[in-house]
């Protein structure tokens, strides 16, 4: 089955140490799970301050809904800054938080 998927869109937290590895392979999971048809998980980060998962997709809002759900009561939330470009492109679209006016990946 081969997707073809418009935007890139990236998930992403401070990290400060090697063992903010455990979570972000956690938080990958929970992505994953939670993405269902909507989207694919093709990778992550971890540097520079910062750890990302890149996530490929056609609705980058839908699959932020789908994924901050998924996250239930754990409280990743008040770190995250979520953002999507189109493949090929540079620019980020922020998604959250609605405050973020700029948004890259190290």
């Amino acid at each position: 089955m081969e997707f073809q998927f418009q935007h890139q869109f990236v998930l992403q937290w401070p990290a400060s140490s090697s063992k903010d590895y455990a979570t972000l392979i956690e938080l990958e999971k929970a992505v994953t799970t939670a993405l269902g048809d909507s989207g694919m998980v093709v990778g992550h980060d971890l540097g520079a301050g910062e750890m990302n998962i890149f996530v490929l997709t056609n609705d980058p809002i839908s699959v932020f809904e789908r994924i901050t759900t998924a996250f239930g009561t754990r409280d990743f939330m008040p770190e995250l800054k979520a953002a999507y470009r189109d493949l090929g492109k540079n620019e980020f679209t922020v998604v959250y938080p609605a405050s973020l006016r700029y948004f890259a990946v190290a």
